[in-house]
Parts: C-alpha cells; sequence; structure tokens
C-alpha cells in the first residue's frame, strides 16, 4: 500500500516541478526590466525613427540591447526628468521587423539600475505616421492575451493589423488560436504553437488592406512571461476614415484586466472611440453608472463605441480596454489636428502618485501647429494637490457626473520636462500630441495596482487540497520533504495545498574514495563525487529503505602544459633532447595517491610574415624601418629578428595616390535685380563639373532651372518679373574627377529677392 502511494506522490511531484509558476502578479508600468518588441509602421527598413525614452524619481542607467545580435546603448537618466534616445537608422536592423508568421531575433532587453517607467515613439519618415506607448516591466507580464487591434479597411498603404509575442525566457512556448486571417496560409480558427527564445519575437499580419486579428488568444503552460503588442501598421479610425497613421500598443495579460475605468476624450478629436474586450463569457458594459448593459460580450469579443465627454466604464468581469483618437476628417485649418492613434486607458485601480513623461515631435502640413496635451482623473476632493513641474494645474476640472472623480486637459509644451506629482491618494491619465491635419501620437500615463492580482485559477477558492503520506524523508530535485508537510505548491498556474504525512525511512550510508573515472554500484554507473540513493522494498515493515552511497571520485591529473621557442631550436627535459615541436610525456604518482601524468607539448613561437600595406598621397613620402624613404608606389621585403628571438619577414606594399579634392560651392543670400551689381543670383562653385539649380517660391511652385555652371537666375518668371521675397532653391551637383563623392549631397536654402 505504501509503495503504492510513493509511486502516486512521486508523479504529482514531478508535475508540480515540471510546471512551476509565479502565483501572483503585480500589475505596475514601473520597475528596473522591460522587454520591447518593435512593430514597422511603413514597407522600408530605413524609413522608421525609433525614439526610446526613460523617466524616474532617481539617477540611473539604462541599457538597451538586442540580446540574439549583441548589440546594445547605454543612456543616463537624471532624477526627475526623460532622458531619450533616438535609433540611428542604420542600426533600425536591430529591431525592425519583416514577414509574417515568422520569429524573427529583433526583441529588445531593456534594464535599469533603478525604477523607472519606460517609453517608446515609432515614426514613420515615409508615410508621416506615428503612434507611441508606455512599455510594461517584466513583472507586469504574463502568460495568457487576448489580442486587441482594430479593424483595417485601407487600400492605398501598406496596412495590416498585427501582433507581436516576444519571449522574456529560453524555451518559452506559446499556443496561439487565430481570430483572423493572416497574409500568409494561417486562416481564422488555425493552431499554431511556436517555441521562443528570449528576445525572439513572433510576428503575424493579417490580410493586406483589410482584416482583424482581434480576438486572437495566446496562452503558455511552462509559466515563463512573455510580452504582446499588437495595433495596425496604417490604420484609420473608424475604419471607414479619410486618412491613416500608425497604431502601435503593448497588450496587458488577461491576469492583470481590470473592471472601472473613467474614460476621457482628447482635444482636438471630434470623437474618440472605445473597443473593449472580454476575458470570460456573459461580460456586460455598464456606461456612467446604468444599471442596464450597454452591451454584453462573449470571451475574446470586443464592443466599439464613442465618447465625446468624460465616460464611466464597469465591466461585470474582467476585460481589456483600449481608446483610439479618430482620423481626421476634413481641411478645415485650425480645427482638424492629429491621426487615428490608440492606447490602453488606466483602470481606475492602477493610479499613480509620480511619474516623468516626454513629448515627441510630430509632423504637420499647413500651418504647422504641433499640439501636446495632457489629460489627467483624480479625487474631487484632491484636485489641489496635483502638480504640472511643481506648480498647480492651470487648466479647469470638471466634475465627472455620479462619480467622485474630477478630470483635467491642459496643454504641454512641445520640448522640455514633463512631471506630473500628487500628495493624494494618485490619479490616473494619458498624453498625446496632434500635428495639424497630419501626425499624431498618444499613450497612458502607467500606474501601479495597490494589490497583487494572481494568475486565472491561482485564487483561493480555486486552490484544491491533497493529502497523502510517504515512508522516509523524500528529495526530488530542489524539493525537500520532512514531516510535516502543510504548504502550497504550484501546478501549472495553479496553486495546490499539499498536505503530506513522512513516516521515518531506514537509511543505510557507505562512504568510499576512488582512482578511477566510472564506479560501477548497484548496477549504477557514477562519473562525479557525490550522495547516490537507492530504494529497497519490503524490509522492515511496510517502509522502503533508503541507501546512500558518499562517492569521492579522486582525480587522476593528466595535465598538459605548452612550452615556446623557436622552430627546430633543441631543448633537454628530464635528461632527454627534444627538437621543437616535440611532445614530452611524464609520468607521476600524486599526492592522493592516483597515478598521473603530465604532457608537455614543445610548440614552435609562430614566424610572421607580415605585409603592410600603406597608402600615402602623392604630396608626401613614407619612410619605413628599413630605413629608406619612398614616394613613388613600391613593394620590398626584409627579415629581422621578432621580440621572440626568431626570423620573421616584413612586407611593404606602399601605394601612392592621388589626393582629392573636396567640392566647394558658395551660395548667396541675396540679390537685387534691379542694381549695378550683384543684379543676378549665381551660384559659385570649385571642382564640380555638374550643377543643376531650381528656384521654387514659398508655395512650392517651381519658378526655374538652370545650369549652375554656366547660367544665372536675373529674378524673372517666363520673363514677368518675380516679386520681392524669400525664394527656395535646391542644387544638386556631381563632383569633379578628384573630388570626394561622398559631399554628393542636394543643399537646399533660401536666397532673398530685393527690389
Amino acid at each position: 500500500m505504501i509503495n503504492t502511494i510513493v509511486k502516486r506522490l512521486l508523479l504529482f511531484i514531478m508535475i508540480v516541478l515540471s510546471n512551476i509558476a509565479t502565483s501572483a502578479q503585480m500589475v505596475t508600468t514601473e520597475g528596473t526590466d522591460f522587454w520591447l518588441a518593435v512593430e514597422p509602421n511603413w514597407s522600408n527598413v530605413d524609413v522608421d525613427h525609433y525614439t526610446f525614452a526613460a523617466g524616474g524619481k532617481h539617477n540611473c542607467t539604462v541599457t538597451i540591447a538586442n540580446p540574439n545580435t549583441g548589440w546594445s546603448h547605454t543612456m543616463n537618466v537624471t532624477a526627475n526628468q526623460v532622458t531619450l534616445y533616438q535609433l540611428p537608422t542604420s542600426s533600425n536592423s536591430q529591431v525592425w521587423q519583416s514577414g509574417s508568421c515568422i520569429v524573427l531575433n529583433t526583441g529588445l532587453h531593456i534594464t535599469s539600475t533603478d525604477t523607472i517607467q519606460f517609453y517608446f515613439f515609432n515614426h514613420s519618415g515615409s508615410a508621416n505616421a506615428s503612434d507611441a506607448s508606455t512599455i510594461f516591466p517584466t513583472e507586469a507580464l504574463g502568460t495568457d492575451y487576448i489580442v486587441q487591434s482594430y479593424p483595417v479597411n485601407n487600400t492605398t498603404y501598406n496596412s495590416f493589423s498585427y501582433f507581436s509575442i516576444l519571449a522574456t525566457q529560453d524555451s518559452t512556448t506559446v499556443d496561439i488560436t487565430f481570430a483572423g486571417n493572416t497574409n500568409t496560409s494561417i486562416r481564422t480558427g488555425d493552431h499554431v504553437t511556436v517555441t521562443l527564445n528570449a528576445g525572439q519575437v513572433y510576428q503575424a499580419l493579417s490580410t493586406e488592406y483589410t482584416g482583424d486579428l482581434s480576438g486572437t488568444t495566446i496562452h503558455s503552460d511552462d509559466c515563463r512571461p512573455f510580452a504582446v503588442f499588437s495595433g495596425i501598421t496604417l490604420g484609420r479610425v473608424p475604419a471607414s476614415g479619410q486618412s491613416s497613421d500608425h497604431l502601435f500598443q503593448q497588450c496587458f495579460p488577461t491576469s492583470t484586466w481590470a473592471n472601472d475605468w473613467i474614460l476621457t476624450p482628447s482635444v482636438h478629436h471630434n470623437i474618440d472611440y472605445v473597443r473593449i474586450t472580454a476575458a470570460v463569457d456573459n461580460c456586460q458594459i455598464f456606461l456612467n453608472g446604468s444599471t442596464t448593459p450597454t452591451a454584453t460580450i462573449q470571451a475574446a469579443q470586443t464592443h466599439e463605441f464613442s465618447i465625446t465627454t468624460a465616460t464611466r466604464v464597469h465591466t461585470s468581469q474582467p476585460a481589456s480596454v483600449f481608446q483610439y483618437l479618430d482620423s481626421r476628417h476634413n481641411s478645415t485649418q485650425g480645427g482638424d489636428h492629429g491621426d487615428a492613434s490608440s492606447f490602453a486607458p488606466t483602470p481606475l485601480n492602477m493610479t499613480t502618485r509620480y511619474v516623468a513623461f516626454p513629448t515627441f515631435l510630430v509632423e504637420s502640413r499647413s500651418p504647422n501647429t504641433n499640439l501636446y496635451y495632457a489629460n489627467v482623473v483624480v479625487p474631487t476632493a484632491e484636485t489641489s494637490l496635483l502638480r504640472y513641474n511643481g506648480s498647480p494645474i492651470s487648466a479647469s476640472f470638471s466634475q465627472i457626473s455620479g462619480t467622485t472623480y474630477s478630470h483635467a486637459r491642459f496643454a504641454i509644451s512641445e520640448m522640455g520636462q514633463h512631471l506630473l506629482t500628487t500628495t493624494g491618494s494618485g490619479f490616473i491619465g494619458h498624453t498625446y500630441g496632434v500635428g495639424e491635419n497630419w501626425d499624431s501620437y498618444a499613450y497612458s500615463l502607467g500606474g501601479t495596482s495597490p494589490d497583487a492580482i494572481p494568475f486565472a485559477n491561482a485564487d483561493s477558492s480555486a486552490i484544491d487540497s491533497i493529502d497523502t503520506a510517504y515512508c522516509g524523508t523524500f528529495r526530488f530535485y530542489t524539493y525537500t520533504f520532512t514531516p510535516p508537510v502543510d504548504t502550497l505548491v504550484a501546478v501549472g498556474c495553479s496553486l495546490k495545498h499539499l498536505h503530506l504525512t513522512i513516516y521515518p525511512p531506514n537509511e543505510y550510508r557507505i562512504d568510499t574514495a576512488v582512482c578511477v573515472d566510472t564506479f560501477t554500484w548497484r548496477g549504477h554507473t557514477y562519473t562525479a563525487t557525490g550522495d547516490y540513493h537507492d530504494t529497497i522494498s519490503g524490509i522492515d515493515g511496510d517502509c522502503d529503505s533508503i541507501y546512500t552511497i558518499h562517492l569521492t571520485m579522486l582525480p587522476t591529473y593528466d595535465t598538459t602544459y605548452d612550452t615556446l621557442a623557436c622552430y627546430g631550436a633543441t631543448l633537454t627535459i628530464d635528461g632527454n633532447d627534444y627538437i621543437v615541436p616535440a611532445t614530452a610525456n611524464l609520468n607521476y604518482t600524486a599526492t592522493n595517491g592516483c597515478d598521473s601524468t603530465i604532457h608537455i607539448r614543445l610548440l614552435p613561437f609562430p614566424q610572421y610574415d607580415t605585409t603592410y600595406y600603406v597608402s600615402i598621397p602623392d604630396t608626401e613620402s613614407y619612410e619605413w624601418i628599413d630605413g629608406n624613404t619612398y614616394n613613388t608606389t613600391t613593394s620590398t621585403t626584409i627579415i629581422m629578428t621578432d621580440r621572440n628571438g626568431c626570423d620573421s619577414i616584413l612586407r611593404l606594399a606602399l601605394n601612392v595616390i592621388k589626393t582629392p579634392r573636396t567640392p566647394l560651392i558658395w551660395v548667396p543670400n541675396v540679390f537685387i535685380p534691379t542694381a549695378s551689381e550683384n543684379n543676378r543670383f549665381k551660384v559659385f562653385s570649385q571642382y564640380v563639373d555638374k550643377m543643376t539649380v531650381t528656384i521654387f517660391h514659398r508655395w512650392g511652385e517651381e519658378v526655374c532651372t538652370f545650369d549652375g555652371l554656366t547660367e544665372t537666375w536675373d529674378g524673372t518668371h517666363k520673363g514677368t518679373p518675380c516679386p520681392e521675397g524669400a525664394y527656395v532653391y535646391l542644387i544638386k551637383y556631381r563632383a569633379g574627377e578628384l573630388a570626394d563623392d561622398a559631399h554628393n549631397h542636394p543643399i537646399t536654402g533660401t536666397v532673398l529677392l530685393i527690389r
């Protein structure tokens, strides 16, 4: 009977140990360890611009690294300020992802010497599209996700709904059930299993121009936390909108989903859209304190609605909320700012009392007005405690109907530091930047929940009790059970209450030491020092007996020493002569009594045959180590004794090259067509053999094009004098035969025409 119990317990313990998981996790956006997967918002690696930002309460050092390529960058963060780093486009390949339903080595690992919040901004120089996100620390990640993206409806640009899975540990296996068609052979309902190592990313793209991967479920049984990011490469909000922008957001794991939010609409947008995704069936959505649900959705389903005023949202089951700034509607100047953006609003149970956050530069079309804002929600009784950069909020707070909260929306500067603090219970909020008729981004200001939230099925009501018994002290890998045992153990991502009664075993111990590489005991072969156990059934009653051998494997030394000498030299070792290269073997008895051997390898020093490749301009000469001076292309060889006393060969390969000339271009900034001098716009140059000059007026219309080497501009357009003012010139040129082609870049500027 006892042996049956032992077998059942052994099986149980093996399950426990193969599925160890953290029993709870803290929801927070502050930490010292982060992971980031970057989604492209355009089709070319060299047009996306990536900006990283970090801010915290203390001075610290932040390192951004790709663990699979070895690339890294370190930046220093000053307390209460935000440090930004824009990745050079030459390094975009470290993070840029191309392809669908494939594994990529493009994940970034961010570490800090102190607690920070970390932010990411993605801007496409070709699409004029941007979005940003607060990046979650590793402790906020989980093992279960439901993707929320947005429907794609765009036949003009490179538009895909997407999600990315980023592993934080090696051998992370995830199961994916797709809720939309990809641009590969994977379709709705297909199930895919992927194994990733730390820093590897699995990226999936929907069908182009149309599709939505929202509702895709991602699960892992191995309890290794991973990160998920989602959005659209270029999308419209709503799907029937008139213009596109990049959508990017990190997803919360379902274990951290909440029930209560207050959502505030964005300035300079006619409307904000909200999408709510359910974690379980029969999730009811209530707005503004109503007892009648506005919608009921099932697990992995999404409900969308719009807001124009501050709105209280409550769900009967844990849910995920994304908020979207809408696409621009018209071309009315001064009232049509920004394009689509997305962010995950902070729930009411996840407030913060301190946040240092950045603004990111957005682009505008005429009249080139960029605007930046922050929205905050705070208990009404604490509005006077909120500070922006140390001063009270200048904007007026508005009471949110049916709640004890108020909200404010206020402008912030384009550049500089942004610091929000309170001495009260905390606040939530988001920030965003919008450009005139063009670009925008938005992201949550983050926070921390007051309590640890457990994984699904790991709460106290789901804990099972297991009672069993075992003979003797039981050891298995890292678990050691001694009487009495009354504890919680992890099974998968759930908790079990183990109550274990242990009967004392019969134990026998043997100590031995051997001078061999392998030792066989009771049918088992051992190769290392250690304690080894063998169990025998049926001795001394019902309980098993444990035999333990304490084995000491004494080393037999087999050591190799290397000695270097010149090739062909003769060395005497232990009375014997050896000509290099050679090997000498010496046998001896070690202090532990075991026979041992020393191998002496007599190795030759390397004989160097080194060529010095030297290039000099034709205006100089070169003095070599042979004492001679050369001023023409030359090849010569000498033999010298090196520092080891051995002969080595030195060769010189001297190349005399013509001296390149740097092209020089001088451009005047003003000319007067009616004057006796300086009455024509002329470009002066040297070492240039071809030049084209194009003149534009301020609205971008071309005025004229002429040969910059032989021609000038008289200030007319098609024979008619041009009006006084500033004109833009574009100079394209080609350097002469001996010029440096690295300078062949277009030159732009303005020239003032005065009459």
